[in-house]
This record gives C-alpha cells, structure tokens and sequence, in this order.
C-alpha cells in the first residue's frame, strides 16, 4: 500500500494555532502521523497519510485560522504492507 507524504507550509503565529490544527487534523482518518516544526521559517507541517488529502487539509486548517499551502506531496512504498 502507498503512503503520501504531505509537506505543507503553514502561517502559524501563536499557541493556540498548534491547538486548532491538532483538532483539525485529528478529524482525519487517513493520517498516519504529523509533525510540526515551528522552529522552521516556513512552520513546516508533515503528514503521513493513507491518501492525498492535500486539499482538504488547506481547506479546514483555514477554516480553523490557519493558512497553509502545499510544499511537496511524496508518494512512497509502505514497507509493512
């Protein structure tokens, strides 16, 4: 089975932002794993996901008062599959 790995850029200026986007990405089945380097200029936020749900993610982690815009989508082979 293939796993997507989502690079994303995101604007997160505060705490809270970190919050919002845990709530959100937690409504998404399809994401294996996520992390957030906020020490990066770019505030880096990696998914691993089951499927490419780039677009929706952008879409609700808007919604949620965060702007996000896609870096780079992988498309890698699940080793345990």
């Amino acid at each position: 089975m293939n796993q997507f790995v989502i690079i994303l850029s995101t604007m997160i200026t505060a705490i809270y932002q970190v919050n919002q986007m845990q709530l959100t990405l937690s409504t998404f089945d399809s994401i294996i794993s996520w992390t957030c380097d906020l020490e990066d200029e770019d505030k880096v936020l990696r998914l691993v996901t089951t499927e490419d749900i780039s677009v929706p993610v952008m879409i609700e982690l808007r919604r949620a008062g965060i702007i996000s815009s896609v870096m780079q989508i992988f498309i890698t082979e699940n080793q345990n599959s």
